[in-house]
């Protein structure tokens, strides 16, 4: 649709003005544009009331991209008694401005003096179009600020006024694509989009996505590679067939996906996925150790190479993420990540300059809780107690969710706990802006390693203090990280060594952690199809964290008892249950006819079937963390094996906690099986460890304001070292005394 020049009509009389506007229009229509510009302006300025020539400079200005222009001239020219072609160009200028409200409210009251319906139909062909255009300029609109529903009634709209128009099918599959619960609906809107134009490559890719949210992978890549027949260099595609295959541990697909994906976008994520990825799954010891050695090589590679990449906001996930679950030191590798990638985009370092003048308040100390995790999410869950409990008179409380943070209960309980609660914007450059806004005197990364997005903020110097802790309880590798806030409980004698913070050691466990509510007191083994006889042996816990040395212990359990039950939980990707069964294949077959898989079920149903499991697993080298606590509800014993780092020492830490005598802790990792097992025959000792266990997580697990004292004094202690431009020794302690 153009916004050409209006027809002119016979000239009443030959004056100056009308003649150059002749001459204008005859410009206009042969798009000799610098021309009809000089002459539309010369016709003003000798008649400044010209209509036409107004009207029609300002959708020569429209035309040419100059929308503020444009509006402008097109405003007087769409005054009281205006022509339907003067309001509706003034109309598109409105959307092109993206003010939508007001091209609504423009194209409601000229309908309404007309008598027009509000799509437009049984008016004009350029009033229909002008509502097609708004009702679609704006649905795309409300699609990337997130509002998903909105832009469906808009899309809606849309489509009642061009109901065969392919794109507005696949932009309208697009926004039921991203809402929870509507990738069905999203299938039928982007096939119906395709039928009428089968070659729209986002509206394939759009249908990849939206059968894949309905786990029919195979039909996702195969749209995801239709599309790629098409336009072999679409990113989008690229990305998502790449993250598809990265899903499914085929990691050499992936990387070359992201490899043609950062040649075209140029984007860092891509180059990172493409050169960094590591396998979900290994399938052995040795895959592992091949693995990190060809992590090595390639970061070194990536590192040598000259090009850099532009920093781009598309959420994903670290893909060197999978390193903290081998069980090895991950220090070097990942502080070399870090200084990698302050190469590859120069643009993530940066320190704020309002940090020259700052000097430790006098007043109460700001702490900034930032985490993209702030909902029903284990990160929330941990750090509730200290965003509720920190004293208010010596510290002040902002709560900073990241751009892709989610919505839900969980967080607005949080937001009403904080004095302050932000959500940053999309953009690395705004994100800084509005933490330097905040002045926080301390910045507490609640996690990192898990999201991009605070990985990469977390590269700039936004506060005199910056801290993380065991949200992702691996050291970040970021030299701008001061502190890891850990506990002496959790850390063996030389665990300073595995950081690149400073330790800061609490004498508590670092959360404050609610008891959870019990849930379904009455679920029963046959409520969940489980035996009625046996032992059950539980380990619900992410597959990820299965590492292939505790299939060996898995396989020793089932072994060592033939009538009990080694329960596990179906992942969140269905697919990734072939992926350990073709390892247990390959090495221990006989797990494949011994392990349960339990149904994913809501939180209160899956914290009352804890209490139905006799003996709770924790998993090698990256233990439990959230299943730690609802378990201890129920009393229900965990054995554990503590390993060389905290991440698989948590269990063992709260037993010392809670002061446990009898705690099922091994001291080798080929007691394992044996402690598991010898527990597993003795229900006595299980009893008596279920009473202990209750009610020391009464008196020393849950609801832990000790652990919110000992956060507040490192706090104190780190802001006053800063103040003296000092930070605190690495395994420094909030309790000297307990050293």
């Amino acid at each position: 649709m153009s916004e050409g020049p209006a027809p002119s009509s016979t000239p009443s009389r030959a004056d100056a003005g009308q003649a150059s506007f002749d001459q204008a229009l005859e410009a206009h229509r042969a798009q000799r544009l610098d021309e009809a510009e000089r002459l539309y302006g010369e016709a003003l300025a000798a008649d400044p009331g010209h209509v036409r020539a107004r009207h029609n400079l300002g959708a020569l200005c429209l035309q040419r991209k100059r929308v503020a222009e444009a509006l402008s001239h097109l405003a007087i020219a769409a005054g009281r008694g205006a022509g339907t072609e003067n309001w509706v160009t003034y109309g598109l200028a409105l959307v092109e401005a993206g003010q939508f409200k007001q091209a609504e409210d423009l194209l409601t009251d000229r309908q309404t003096r007309d008598g027009q319906s509000q799509d437009g139909s049984g008016g004009s062909p350029r009033v229909a179009a002008l509502a097609l255009r708004l009702n679609h300029a704006w649905g795309l609109s409300l699609i990337a600020e997130g509002h998903y529903a909105a832009a469906e009634a808009r899309l809606r709209r849309a489509l009642e006024t061009a109901p065969a128009e392919a794109r507005l099918h696949a932009d309208l599959g697009a926004a039921l694509m991203l809402q929870k619960g509507r990738a069905a609906d999203a299938e039928i809107v982007l096939r119906q989009a395709l039928v009428l134009d089968p070659r729209q490559v986002e509206a394939l890719t759009n249908l990849g996505v939206a059968v894949r949210k309905l786990e029919r992978d195979a039909e996702a890549e195969a749209a995801f590679r239709q599309a790629l027949a098409l336009d072999p260099e679409n990113p989008g595609a690229l990305r998502n067939l790449g993250n598809l295959l990265k899903s499914h541990d085929r990691i050499a697909e992936a990387k070359a996906c992201y490899l043609a994906a950062a040649r075209i976008d140029g984007t860092l994520s891509a180059a990172m996925q493409a050169h960094l990825m590591v396998s979900t799954f290994p399938m052995s010891w040795e895959q592992i150790l091949q693995e990190r050695s060809a992590y090595q090589a390639d970061l070194t590679r990536f590192g040598s190479s000259p090009a850099t990449y532009a920093f781009d906001t598309e959420p994903n996930n670290l893909p060197w993420f999978p390193l903290s679950y081998h069980g090895l030191d991950d220090r070097a590798l990942l502080e070399q990540t870090s200084a990698v990638l302050r190469r590859k985009n120069p643009g993530l370092d940066y320190q704020s300059p309002r940090l020259r003048g700052w000097s430790p308040p006098t007043g109460r100390i700001k702490v900034a809780f930032i985490s993209e995790f702030f909902h029903d999410h284990v990160v929330g869950k941990l750090n509730r107690g200290f965003i509720e409990n920190l004293d208010r008179s010596r510290f002040e409380v902002a709560l900073v969710h990241l751009f892709h943070s989610k919505q839900d209960g969980f967080r607005a309980l949080l937001d009403r706990a904080a004095d302050v609660s932000i959500t940053l914007g999309e953009s690395l450059e705004e994100q800084r802006r509005q933490l330097e806004a905040l002045a926080p005197d301390v910045a507490f990364f609640a996690d990192i390693g898990m999201s991009g997005e605070a990985y990469y903020l977390a590269h700039s110097r936004l506060a005199p203090v910056q801290a993380t802790s065991w949200g992702h309880p691996n050291t970040t590798g970021v030299d701008t990280m001061d502190y890891f806030v850990s506990a002496a409980s959790l850390e063996p004698d030389d665990g300073p060594a595995a950081y690149v913070e400073r330790l800061a050691l609490l004498g508590r466990l670092p959360t404050c952690y609610p008891a959870p509510s019990l849930g379904d007191a009455s679920l029963s083994r046959a409520d969940l199809g489980l035996p009625a006889s046996g032992v059950l042996y539980g380990c619900p816990q992410s597959f990820f964290k299965i590492h292939p040395a505790f299939d060996q212990v898995l396989a020793d359990i089932a072994q060592g008892d033939p009538d009990g039950h080694i329960v596990l939980l179906d992942p969140a990707k269905p697919h990734w249950t072939e992926l350990l069964k073709t390892r247990w294949r390959a090495h221990h077959p006989a797990l494949l006819e011994r392990v349960r898989f339990l149904p994913r079920m809501p939180t209160g149903r899956f914290v009352a079937h804890l209490g139905l499991i006799d003996v709770l697993l924790d998993p090698i080298h990256f233990g439990s963390g959230n299943t730690l606590f609802e378990p201890m509800l129920h009393g229900t014993p965990i054995v554990t094996w503590p390993g060389r780092f905290a991440r698989g020492r948590i269990v063992a830490g709260a037993y010392r906690q809670m002061g446990i005598a009898d705690a099922p802790v091994a001291e080798r990792l080929e007691d394992y099986a044996p402690l598991a097992l010898a527990l597993g025959r003795d229900p006595a000792r299980r009893a008596r460890l279920r009473t202990a266990l209750r009610s020391a997580a009464q008196a020393e697990l849950f609801n832990d304001l000790k652990a919110v004292r000992d956060f507040e004094t490192f706090l104190s202690a780190a802001v006053a070292a800063a103040g003296r431009g000092e930070r605190l020794a690495s395994g420094w302690r909030a309790d000297p005394a307990a050293a």
